[in-house]
């Protein structure tokens, strides 16, 4: 609940200081790459909705290369391309039982490739949705943190007291925590499990 109360003021902060006068050139650096961050944790967003449609819906793994991210990732491009050849082959043409049987084995196997290729893409955006959204969080505490060590002034803002308030209680928790776990694990390592006969 602390660690959400402080990055909800530290977002509150950031906001009603964006544009401010006087920015350093670290904060404004800083500022524009958590408004790429914010891009890239929208994109992603948007994409694992779009993938939860097309599963939910059971539509065709072809749909999945409608979102640009997991049609981007990896293989899947060329892996889709492929089938698409042995599939138009089989259509055509009128193949020899035996030529006709390789080209649907190889076409199986594409198709089963194509599948890992998208599950692994579809990791790739959780994945790299969930980076972003750390360095989000990462960004807006230091932001919070020069505006607060460069405004002393600021000290008699609401917020700026809430927020100092909060992470003073957050940083006591957090040694309290980190006391508490080390005891734990000296505890779990002299703990003995004996079975009952």
């Amino acid at each position: 609940m602390l660690e959400q109360s402080q990055l909800q003021l530290a977002k509150q902060i950031q906001e009603e200081n964006e544009n401010s006068p006087g920015q350093s050139i670290e904060e404004i650096a800083l500022l524009a790459e958590l408004s790429q961050v914010k891009n890239d944790i929208q994109s992603g967003v948007k994409a694992l909705k779009e993938i939860e449609n097309i599963h939910l819906a059971q539509k065709d793994s072809s749909e999945y290369l409608t979102i640009k991210m997991l049609a981007d990732f990896g293989n899947v491009q060329d892996f889709f391309s492929n089938v698409v050849e042995l599939k138009k082959l089989l259509a055509k043409q009128e193949l020899e039982p035996i030529l006709k049987k390789e080209v649907n084995k190889n076409l199986d196997k594409l198709e089963s490739s194509l599948a890992q290729e998208i599950a692994k893409g579809i990791d790739h955006i959780k994945r790299t949705s969930r980076v972003s959204l750390d360095r989000k969080i990462e960004l807006q505490k230091i932001l919070v943190d020069n505006e607060i060590k460069k405004n002393d002034i600021h000290s008699l803002h609401p917020r700026f007291r809430v927020l100092k308030s909060v992470k003073k209680q957050l940083d006591e928790k957090n040694a309290l925590f980190s006391s508490e776990f080390k005891k734990w694990q000296i505890a779990k390592q002299n703990l003995v499990i004996r079975k009952s006969t």
